[in-house]
């Protein structure tokens, strides 16, 4: 094989190409520099990115402690030569401010010029509203570590040194419960005055927080009742002012004002003659009976009367809980009527009946043998609706009661009720068994209502609607409506002209055109059982509901106790 000119195939012998040694060296002195300069760099960036986290952190952990107006978790973020002060003089401010919640956010922090950052203040002061201030938290390095240079100025820009914040309120007329003519309601009736307006007082810390941050220590406001649910709109809102004084008494700068306004007089519903013809009748009771009497306009559901007896502070009228009895029969009545049931309907009146073997009876032991659902309502027969809610759908008994605003929850669980005060409206736990729910169809088991509650359901019998009760001249925003089945209205109003007419409440002295339904709900483990009188029902525009009994003695029977007082409620009323 030929060999080329170089001695080789295709490659030269004995010549070789090296690196000059001056250049190799130069190549290392760069590559040296190089790596110096990116290690210093490096190290740089290092430690600029550590100063800055470390910045953050400070901000971060000094705006946190301030939140929560911890002045000695403050202090440790704080300069050595500012601790001192943040200790002593955050709390004082605090304090002299009143300051009931404060929030701060602050904006990026910077660790290179201008250290620190913006940070805005948004603090609630009792008493004064909200205080908004923007200024900066200052940093400096204190043996390598970043501090807050806390000074007035952090509080806001235009506080300085021997400067004083000050804040000043001046407080409006208070305004006043008046009828819908005008008629001041405070004073005029000790019933209405305890049980329903409540009362008026020199807050504590506490009721004055509870009131809303308008309000502080010592402010004259309510304390109970419709006084306190209305505080607001009654006490208006105090004038308040924010300034910055310095020390020669110069107001420097206004942070907050805001001007006085006088409260508003709130409008309720009653109506006085109503009101002193339910106390009149009511007061024919024995000295030592317990009762109550609520009167609502058919109408609109607006409560007309509140009475209670005798009169000793407690609202049993809107705050009782009782057991219906067969008022109660008005719930499953309609709840048959909505299943298809008509009035003509044949139930058997029995003295007794059975259910998982409980026995339930008739008042008196009474039996009528074969009558129709119109007549065992009129005469209150136990027995013929034990037997009538066993025909009932699955459901039925149920969907009623919370057409006429009755809950499902015990009443120890229900935390509000339908008035704006202190008020309870109804219970219907959902029967545990077969017995449970026979002693429900009229009233008994664990069923429990108020009186305001009975009313309720008496005055959307007359017009159709069940209403949540209010107390204002016109219905809250939030008032609770649920329209009954038509077709159910004039049968029921049939059933309870029956029982005035030819039923229990015959011969009571009612007046013509008066609707009503009995009850006589027994309670406790005394032999014969203690009982709650009840007659509840409708006439005109007036609805209304009469509790006797129930608290620690006997009411005696419905038709006999309570009926009575409503005969001569109406009579007053003509």
């Amino acid at each position: 094989m030929a060999r080329s000119s170089y001695g080789g195939y295709g490659r030269p012998r004995g010549r070789r190409w090296r690196v000059p040694v001056a250049l190799a060296t130069v190549v290392v002195l760069v590559v040296v520099a190089v790596v110096g300069l990116l290690t210093y760099r490096s190290d740089r960036h290092t430690r600029k990115v550590r100063s800055q986290a470390q910045a953050v952190a400070t901000v971060d952990g000094f705006v946190a402690a301030w939140q929560k107006q911890d002045a000695a978790a403050m202090a440790r973020y704080a300069t050595p030569a500012t601790a001192a002060y943040v200790r002593t003089e955050i709390p004082s401010l605090h304090s002299s401010l009143e300051i009931a919640s404060l929030s701060i956010a602050h904006g990026l922090v910077s660790s290179t010029s201008q250290p620190g950052a913006a940070i805005t203040t948004r603090a609630v002061l009792q008493g004064l509203g909200t205080w908004t201030s923007t200024s900066r938290l200052a940093l400096v390095k204190v043996d390598g570590t970043w501090k807050v240079d806390f000074t007035p100025e952090t509080v806001t820009p235009s506080l300085a040194s021997g400067d004083d914040l000050v804040r000043s309120r001046t407080l409006g007329t208070r305004g006043v419960f008046v009828l819908g003519d005008g008629t001041h309601v405070e004073g005029q009736d000790a019933e209405l005055d305890g049980n329903l307006l409540g009362t008026t007082g020199a807050y504590t810390a506490a009721e004055a927080a509870a009131a809303g941050p308008d309000f502080e220590k010592g402010d004259v406001g309510g304390i109970s009742g419709l006084q306190r649910s209305y505080n607001a709109q009654l006490a208006g809102t105090p004038g308040a002012r924010l300034i910055v004084r310095s020390a020669n008494g110069t107001v420097v700068t206004t942070l907050l004002s805001r001007p006085t306004v006088d409260g508003r007089n709130v409008t309720l519903s009653l109506d006085l003659g109503t009101q002193h013809a339910a106390e009149s009748a009511l007061a024919t009771l024995p000295a030592a009976q317990t009762g109550s009497l609520v009167a609502i306009d058919v109408r609109t559901g607006a409560v007309l009367a509140i009475v209670n007896h005798p009169y000793d502070g407690y609202g049993r009228a809107i705050r009782g809980q009782y057991p219906p009895g067969s008022t109660f029969k008005i719930v499953t009545a309609t709840a048959a009527l909505m299943s298809g049931k008509t009035a003509a309907t044949p139930l058997d009146c029995s003295s007794t009946v059975s259910v998982d073997g409980e026995t339930f009876h008739n008042s008196e032991s009474e039996a009528y043998g074969p009558i129709d659902l119109e007549t065992a309502f009129a005469k209150s027969c136990n027995t013929a609706f034990v037997r009538l809610e066993e025909e009932l759908p699955a459901g039925a008994f149920a969907k009623a009661a919370a057409l006429y605003g009755m809950s499902t929850l015990p009443a120890s669980e229900q935390t509000t009720g339908p008035l704006p005060i202190a008020s309870f409206g109804g219970s219907v736990p959902t029967p545990n068994d077969a017995a449970d729910a026979a002693a429900e169809a009229f009233g008994q088991g664990r069923i429990v209502v108020s009186p305001l509650q009975m009313a309720s359901i008496a005055a959307a019998a007359g017009s159709g609607t069940w209403r949540q009760p209010y107390v204002t001249a016109t219905p809250p925003s939030t008032e609770v409506t649920h329209l009954l089945p038509a077709s159910v209205i004039p049968t029921l109003h049939t059933f309870m002209a029956a029982v005035v007419s030819s039923g229990t409440a015959e011969g009571v002295g009612l007046p013509a055109g008066t609707y009503g339904k009995t009850g006589t709900a027994e309670y406790g483990t005394a032999k014969p059982p203690a009982t709650v009188a009840w007659f509840v029902g409708f006439r005109g525009d007036v609805a209304f509901a009469c509790q006797v009994g129930g608290d620690t003695e006997s009411g005696g029977f419905g038709a006999s106790s309570a009926a009575p007082v409503i005969a001569r409620f109406l009579d007053t009323l003509g």
